[in-house]
Formats: C-alpha cells, sequence, structure tokens
C-alpha cells in the first residue's frame, strides 16, 4: 500500500500467478478493495473512504474461512472485533471506540471454552482480569487500575 501524509494513495495484490500486479493509483473517494490467494479465495475484503478504512473489514484464512471481522470508522477501529481459526471457532472478542479498547474482552479456547475475560476502559484494562483453565476452573484473578496490575488472587 501507498501512503501519502497517512491516507491510502494507491495498492497493489498478488495476482493468481502470484507474482505482484503493478500499482494501482486510487482516485475518488471511495474504494472496494477486495484481495486473493493464489488458490483464487479471498483474502481481505474492506472499504476506503478518502484513504481511510470505512466499514466493514474482514481478514479470511487461505481455506476461505473467516480470520478477522472488524469494523472501522474515519479510519479507526470502532465497534466489535473479532478472531476466528482456520476451523471457524471463534478465538477473541472485543470492542474497540474511537480506536481504543473499550468494554469487554473474552479470549477463547480452541474449544470454544473461556480463557480469558477482561474489561477495557480507553484502551487501559481496569477491574478483575479472569484467567480459566480449559476446564473453566478460575486459575487466577489479576485486578487493574488504569492499566497497572494492583493485585493477584
Amino acid at each position: 500500500m501507498l501512503f501519502r501524509s497517512g491516507i491510502m494513495v494507491g495498492y497493489s495484490y498478488l495476482g493468481t500467478d502470484g507474482k505482484e500486479v503493478a500499482k494501482i493509483s486510487l482516485q475518488g473517494n471511495e474504494l472496494k478493495v477486495t484481495c486473493y490467494y493464489k488458490n483464487g479465495k479471498k483474502s481481505v475484503q474492506g472499504y476506503r473512504k478518502n484513504g481511510l478504512l470505512e466499514g466493514d473489514y474482514i481478514e479470511y484464512h487461505p481455506n476461505g474461512q473467516v480470520a478477522e471481522k472488524s469494523v472501522y470508522k474515519f479510519g479507526e477501529e470502532q465497534g466489535k472485533f473479532e478472531v476466528f481459526s482456520e476451523t471457524g471457532v471463534k478465538l477473541e472478542e472485543r470492542a474497540y471506540e474511537k480506536g481504543y479498547r473499550e468494554g469487554p474482552e473474552t479470549i477463547y479456547y480452541t474449544s470454544g471454552k473461556v480463557k480469558k475475560k477482561a474489561i477495557y476502559t480507553e484502551g487501559n484494562l481496569y477491574g478483575d482480569v479472569i484467567y480459566y483453565a480449559p476446564d473453566g476452573k478460575v486459575l487466577r484473578v489479576v485486578n487493574y487500575y488504569d492499566g497497572d496490575p494492583l493485585s493477584i488472587r
């Protein structure tokens, strides 16, 4: 991708032959971008407005399964962000507001069971971060204030 003053002004990608295609200059305000793996399956799909990411943004595993889903507003992550395994199991779920982590975050084992729960405020950890064993038992709890750990139990 080519950027000028922090704004995307062009891009390139690998063609079906595995070689980089000639740089594509962006003209106009809005653009839908879709990139593909050599196997023909999508690798990325998103939208750009005035050179910045805008709206739904999806990355894919080479097998076609969704790898990550997120939403952008004015080039910053906004709303739900999810990560998935190659088999489609949700591995992470969190939220963003104006580019900062905001609200609950849950990390999962590949079995789908909860591995970690946390809460963010303006990008910093607040309150209890709970770590779970694969069987669901609590391993430890770390209490945070403004991103700094206060206690471990």
